[in-house]
């Protein structure tokens, strides 16, 4: 096995052409171009906006296939990478880096010379730093004028412009001398695969996941699981039809532009409905709705729109088929709810409830249960007639978190209520509290033997009767310094009890494969881990859909050196450290 950096792809294409794009984890460098800035606004330098140590030819030769790029327009005109962001205070703040042209000059010579190396560009964030706002209509056809006069020779192109470019293999991919594939974010009306600009519509499943959030998940009538999160530019959507053991290959589903935690339920003719909130600057609450699992959604509809909304909650009552909505906007926590068929809403606010920073919402035979997190306490509150009317919110004694809640019921009138302890937690596990009268009273907080990912939620669901499953990110083997992985466990006793038997993996740690440890773009950057340094690890599941492969990535997400290790025994985890 090849371990020469330029030529990975080319020493290994006997064995990996036949596999599809979806299943190919690549490196990539994350803000690529930005090694060097070229121009700064006043408040921007190196220690918060250079993103690599190395530009993208060195990073090519290095063994980095993806570059993510940021197109900007500097007052001199030209076309740079940019690394921008809107500060509050400060205005639009940011650098340029590597002049596009440049940088194409430097792909186009390395594809050149390495026909079988196939190099991904994601384009996104577009912005002209002369007026300060994103590209217009004449600098969008002047990027894409650019891009086909550097690389048009070495474009891939195809002929359906629907195409899913994560069912392609890397055979359909490579022909002749075409080894640059460009996808393009907010490109309508350039986008032509035929002419080799595809658009994420095309590339939704091959654009790169850096971060694993915990999903939302739902049951339907009929103990079908439905998982979704989001994974780069998209919600993923992922099935399972019997309790969590097998899932089926995960569908990006909707585009979003505001990674919020998602809300989803399913209601009694097995519609799937999700709610997310969609842009930070002005938030608003989205719902969309598929009656065919996910295949085909409604248009998004707005269901509210406040300077301070959050993330929503969802809950589908069986009696009466409605479908409850909450959310946090304005001060109070309001409940809208809605009848199968029904067009319009009914908006109820529930007062008495302190400022929430996070909700989460329960329904069963007409009674709600809503929790909501306020100053590290978790509030309980319940209405016995639909929402109509609320008891005095009661605050859960024995559980001080910082970990938004999950809370679900069932048919009998349990519910368990699930929570991360900030105090006398070294295990980093979740606890439950159960109630067996729609959540009017609560047994104390207890732990469970599930140790959940620092810093993220859990998310639960009751599956019919006294059954409930529990999807949660958690990092593999127990060690913290891992990527977390998405896991699910059962139990069939109210609760009481969790069988780990039902513990798997719930989709690959990417998020873009239908078989674990399957392919995708892996982004690191040591600003990014949360943990102030320098030197991320990379991990890799050893597998038939991953050979062990682990790139070494170098300060920041700069591709320094390409590694091969041995594959590892079933279930194990490589580690390589930075600076080894």
């Amino acid at each position: 096995m090849s371990t020469i950096p330029s030529t990975w792809m080319t020493d290994q294409m006997n064995r990996i052409s036949p596999r599809r794009l979806g299943d190919v984890r690549l490196p990539g460098a994350r803000g690529a171009g930005m090694h060097d800035l070229t121009h700064s606004t006043l408040f921007s330098n190196h220690g918060n906006t250079r993103t690599q140590y190395d530009g993208i030819a060195t990073q090519l030769r290095s063994g980095a296939r993806y570059f993510d790029i940021r197109p900007a327009i500097w007052t001199d005109g030209a076309f740079h990478c940019g690394q921008f962001s809107e500060n509050p205070a400060l205005g639009w703040q940011g650098s340029t880096g590597e002049i596009l042209r440049d940088a194409f000059i430097a792909i186009r010579t390395f594809a050149k010379a390495n026909p079988r190396e196939l190099i991904i560009l994601g384009f996104s964030g577009y912005r002209n730093c002369l007026w300060w706002r994103g590209f217009d209509s004449v600098e969008k056809a002047q990027l894409a004028a650019l891009t086909r006069n550097e690389l048009g020779g070495r474009m891939i192109t195809h002929g359906d412009a629907g195409v899913d470019l994560a069912e392609l293999t890397l055979d359909d991919l490579l022909r002749g001398d075409r080894n640059v594939l460009c996808l393009f974010d907010d490109f309508d009306g350039f986008v032509n695969p035929a002419d080799g600009l595809f658009g994420m519509v095309n590339g939704r499943r091959v654009h790169p996941v850096s971060t694993l959030s915990a999903p939302a998940i739902a049951c339907g009538g009929n103990g079908r699981l439905h998982a979704v999160r989001a994974a780069g530019p998209s919600w993923i959507l992922s099935i399972s039809d019997d309790g969590g053991r097998t899932w089926g290959i995960n569908r990006a589903i909707l585009p979003h532009r505001f990674e919020t935690p998602p809300a989803v339920a399913v209601d009694g003719a097995g519609t799937l409905h999700l709610a997310w909130s969609e842009d930070p600057r002005h938030p608003r609450l989205m719902l969309s709705s598929s009656p065919d699992q996910g295949r085909s959604w409604s248009p998004a509809a707005t269901i509210a729109q406040l300077p301070d909304l959050t993330a929503a909650a969802m809950a589908h009552d069986p009696d009466g088929d409605v479908l409850h909505v909450a959310w946090r906007g304005g001060g109070i926590v309001v409940l809208a709810s809605r009848k199968h068929g029904e067009a319009g809403w009914t908006r109820i606010p529930v007062a008495g409830l302190p400022a929430a920073a996070a909700v989460a919402l329960a329904a069963r035979r007409g009674r709600l249960c809503l929790a909501v997190l306020a100053e590290n306490t978790l509030f309980v509150t319940t209405s016995g007639d639909g929402g109509s009317s609320w008891t005095p919110p009661r605050p859960v004694d024995g559980l001080v978190t910082m970990t938004p809640p999950a809370l679900a019921m069932d048919d009998d009138g349990g519910a368990i209520l699930l929570g991360k302890p900030v105090f006398d937690n070294p295990e980093d596990r979740l606890s439950i509290l159960r109630s067996a009268d729609f959540g009017a009273t609560w047994t104390a907080p207890a732990p469970i033997p599930i140790t959940a990912a620092t810093g993220r939620s859990a998310a639960t669901v009751a599956t019919g009767g006294q059954g409930y499953a529990i999807v949660f990110p958690a990092s593999p083997d127990g060690n913290a310094d891992a990527p977390a992985v998405l896991n699910l466990c059962g139990s069939s006793n109210g609760g009481r009890s969790w069988d780990s038997r039902h513990v798997g993996m719930v989709a690959g740690n990417l998020g873009v494969s239908d078989r674990p440890g399957g392919g995708g773009v892996v982004l690191l950057s040591g600003a990014e881990q949360g943990d102030g340094t320098d030197a991320p690890s990379l991990y890799d599941r050893a597998g038939a859909a991953n050979p062990g492969l682990v790139a070494a990535l170098g300060r920041h997400p700069a591709v320094a050196l390409m590694h091969y290790l041995r594959p590892a025994a079933a279930g194990a985890v490589a580690k390589l450290n930075i600076g080894e």
